[in-house]
């Protein structure tokens, strides 16, 4: 085999120019990429994790069992009136979490649909504990660890709207569109 390249192609290789400008600035296109934000997957992880341990807590306690009975010589403790299922989920969570749904429309608007979508599961997950929580509370509405937990999968609704909110704020404030409406500050 020649290793040699032929004489016309030689010829054709030296005609050719050493270097081709291109025909427009391209460097306003490279700046904007480099100063373009990456979209970030951990604020998605982080809600689906904290949705995850929400779960995982209330099935759980669904699992306990009975508490185990009081020794004879126990003194009786009095306990402050518990609030009723509806009572704790209207008073202490309902105008917040109102104000939330009401506002959720807007704010998703402002953030990466993918990150919307799996907000919206973890909000479903959360919404549906919540209602395993009330079946189980009106059976046994006496037990402390599933008020506890009610209390606590209510939160944590609030805190992924809030959560939600902070990216939507983080991204209007990065120049990837306007903010959202009344939708902010701590509610918590």
């Amino acid at each position: 085999m020649n290793d040699e390249r032929p004489e016309w192609l030689d010829k054709h290789l030296a005609a050719l120019p050493r270097e081709i400008n291109p025909g427009r600035d391209l460097w306003p296109d490279i700046a904007g990429r480099i100063r373009k934000p990456a979209r970030s997957w951990l604020p998605a992880a982080a809600l689906a994790a904290s949705v995850i341990l929400g779960v995982g807590a209330v099935w759980m306690a669904l699992r306990v069992q009975a508490p185990a009975p009081q020794p004879a010589v126990a003194v009786q403790q009095e306990s402050a009136p518990q609030e009723s299922v509806p009572e704790m989920m209207t008073a202490s969570f309902g105008p917040t979490r109102a104000r939330y749904s009401q506002e959720w429309p807007q704010v998703r608007e402002q953030i990466d649909p993918a990150t919307a979508a799996v907000i919206e599961r973890n909000l479903e997950i959360i919404r549906r504990a919540n209602a395993d929580l009330v079946l189980a509370l009106e059976q046994q509405p006496d037990n402390p660890a599933l008020r506890r937990l009610l209390r606590q999968t209510l939160a944590k609704e609030l805190d992924v709207y809030q959560q939600a909110w902070n990216v939507s704020r983080r991204m209007a404030s990065a120049g990837s569109g306007p903010g959202p409406g009344n939708f902010g500050g701590s509610l918590l």
